[in-house]
């Protein structure tokens, strides 16, 4: 049997999450890239295709390459189990992993025996050559972006430059179920998450992306993503978007040529998008803010990452967090709500950022009551800026693939964070920010439904008062609610948390 098949894997996102919210962006871009060749291109995502091993199995015999995407993180669990499951089914075939993590950790993804060639940077290119030097028996040795071995010797290629992904074919959206990508939320029925820019025109020290966008930004042309969004709606149904860019709100012009395009074609979806707080003040005026909400803007992210301008000054690029209470306050008049990220525990202060950030998440609630925050545990990445400074304070490297599985926000803990330091974000993450907003009890289980009754509206004079003066001295409140809740989850052998890791307010996922 010839060898034609290409495999393209997307593993499993995240640890909580048991349903797929993240359509494979990645893999279905690769796919694209490779169209030309005449092959047989088997998409996997293991959020849906739980049982892969039968796929893989009518395959065996005629895999030339199997290529893995994954970011820093348990994707790389999913990534590794597929890889070894190809080298006992198919031991001919050519592993290839790229992705985010394998571009910051290219040396010690290749040190893995399993693993034959990565791929820093974007993809599409190197990939294509790559399979086109394979099929045709040609040398790869200088394809841009590639990592190989050759004589027991690790040999990794410069990557190419951020390059325009408009030179490639349409992402083929056939090729998946959309329907099973979709998430309710809490203020539409339908959604999909869709990417129409790539890049960041910031340099922030903690993330791992300006290191590799390099203040580069490209958005996708305009047709594209009107033509997209109508095969959303025509095949799922949808009422909403999430465009889950780096920085959505990058370019006016843009933006508000594409609010136009939905308002002139009649396009009825509701959206949110990411900004960077300050460059959206700065940008947008109030006539431009009310034609976004007609063409269905309800929510912008930002990532406001702490309340301490002190740091700010040291991991954000021009921002204050008063630019992001600037921000709620102003989309808040135009009835448009606010969901910010803040981050805590950077590896250079003594934790007084928490009751800083703290402070900043309770203003901004009191603002607008509606507004979405998500709390991260800083985690470092290789070559950032911050990197170093986590090193010094005793972060202790992975030294192969496998132990960076747990290395994310989730399960990441700083050695350098003082365990009081917990007990105080749980009491603030899983009871005082989810209850300061109303009717936060209507998410709960049936079974819990009346005890969050009770402490959300029954409670919620008392929950507001703390909140309005900064006053959380002897919560005995989250104490007893604290107790309720573990009580029901040895019941029901579940592990309900009112703020999972996420966005707060979307679902209440057990």
């Amino acid at each position: 049997m010839s060898q034609n098949t290409i495999i393209l894997f997307f593993p499993v996102f995240d640890y909580a999450y048991k349903g797929s919210e993240y359509i494979p962006y990645s893999v279905l871009q690769l796919e694209r890239a490779v169209r030309h060749t005449g092959t047989d291109i088997v998409i996997i995502d293991e959020n849906v295709d739980k049982d892969y091993e039968k796929i893989i199995s009518k395959y065996k015999d005629s895999i030339l390459i199997a290529a893995v995407s994954a970011i820093t993180g348990f994707q790389i669990k999913g990534g590794l189990e597929f890889t070894q499951i190809i080298r006992k089914s198919a031991p001919q075939a050519l592993v290839v992993w790229g992705g985010w993590h394998t571009t910051i950790v290219p040396e010690q993804t290749l040190m893995t025996h399993e693993i034959d060639f990565i791929i820093t940077g974007q993809g599409e290119k190197p990939f294509s050559e790559l399979t086109e030097a394979i099929l045709n028996k040609q040398t790869y040795e200088n394809i841009k972006g590639l990592g190989f071995k050759k004589d027991d010797k690790l040999c990794i290629n410069p990557a190419e430059e951020f390059y325009n992904l408009n030179q490639f074919p349409d992402v083929n959206y056939t090729l998946i179920d959309v329907n099973k990508y979709v998430l309710q939320t809490d203020f539409s029925e339908r959604r999909l998450m869709y990417f129409a820019t790539y890049g960041c025109p910031f340099n922030c020290a903690f993330c791992s992306g300006a290191q590799i966008f390099k203040k580069k930004w490209f958005p996708k042309k305009l047709d594209s993503v009107i033509a997209d969004l109508k095969y959303f709606i025509r095949v799922a149904h949808i009422d909403s978007i999430l465009f889950w860019d780096d920085n959505f709100f990058s370019n006016k012009k843009f933006v508000l040529d594409f609010a136009q395009r939905l308002i002139d074609e009649n396009i009825n979806l509701l959206w949110e998008g990411s900004a960077h707080a300050r460059s959206f003040l700065n940008m947008f005026t109030e006539q431009d803010v009310k034609l976004l909400y007609k063409a269905g803007l309800r929510r912008v992210s930002t990532g406001a990452e702490t309340g301490d301008n002190k740091v700010l000054s040291i991991i954000k690029d021009n921002l204050k967090y008063q630019d992001v209470l600037l921000l709620i306050e102003f989309l808040n008049k135009n009835k448009i709500t606010t969901f910010f990220s803040t981050m805590l525990g950077y590896p250079f202060d003594k934790n007084n950022d928490i009751d800083a950030s703290f402070n900043f998440i309770r203003r901004a609630k009191l603002i607008d009551n509606n507004v979405k925050v998500q709390i991260n545990i800083y985690t470092p990445y290789p070559h950032t800026h911050l990197y170093k400074n986590a090193l010094e304070k005793g972060f202790k490297e992975p030294q192969q693939l496998s132990e960076w599985i747990n290395h994310s926000p989730e399960k990441f803990k700083p050695p350098w964070i003082k365990k009081s330091f917990y007990s105080k974000i749980e009491a603030f993450m899983n009871f005082y920010l989810p209850f300061s907003e109303k009717n936060c009890y209507q998410r709960a289980p049936v079974n819990f439904k009346n005890v969050a009754f009770i402490f959300n509206v029954l409670l919620h004079p008392l929950l507001y008062m703390r909140f309005k003066y900064n006053f959380f001295i002897f919560p005995f409140e989250w104490y007893i609610f604290k107790s309720l809740l573990k009580r029901y989850n040895k019941k029901h052998n579940t592990h309900l948390k009112f703020y999972a890791y996420g966005v707060f307010g979307d679902v209440i996922r057990a």
